[in-house]
This record gives structure tokens, sequence and C-alpha cells, in this order.
């Protein structure tokens, strides 16, 4: 989790071999938070015995791609269809590889 003064402002979750939810606050966006979250994240994955890295990233959300692809992250071909809270939603699958 990220804070600041005093405030939680930003958090990652892991599971197995996928980073399942990376979110800073958008006022706090810019700062490097974000490539902090994902760096303690992929050091998670890691240390659970992973070397390849997968997360899911909505179609429509151009600058979080843009960011993970920055940090090593590539696009692969595949989709996945979302129906949540009856919101449904594509998600790209990104995938890293730690040598």
């Amino acid at each position: 989790m990220a804070v600041v003064g005093g405030a939680p402002v930003g958090h990652f979750t892991v599971k197995g071999h996928q980073l399942v939810h990376l979110f800073v606050e958008p006022e706090h966006q810019g700062m490097g938070l974000g490539r902090h979250l994902l760096g303690e994240g992929e050091a998670m994955i890691v240390a659970g015995g992973h070397s390849d890295f997968e997360l899911h990233a909505r179609v429509e959300n151009l600058a979080a791609i843009a960011f993970y692809q920055k940090a090593g992250w590539t696009v692969t071909g595949r989709l996945i269809h979302t129906v949540e809270h009856g919101i449904s939603y594509d998600e790209h699958v990104l995938t890293k590889h730690r040598s």
C-alpha cells in the first residue's frame, strides 16, 4: 500500500503469478507511486517462485496499458471477456518474463 500524509493513495494485489490489481488515486499519479507498487508486486510474485507474470487491463484503459508496456510488459493477442456486477468489459492479457 502507498500512503501519503497518513492516507492510503494506492495499492496492489497479487495471486500466484498474476498481478490482480494495481491502483493509484488519480491525484497521486505521475509521482512514481505506480512504478514503486508495480515493482513491489513483481517482487512478491518472484518471491512466490514465479518467473512468468500475467495481468489483465481493460482494453479502453490505454494509459494503464502504456504504463505496463513501459515497465517491460507485453500485450498478448489474448482477450478476456468479463461480466462483473452486471457490467461487461474486455481486457487485454499482458505478460512479462523475469530472466
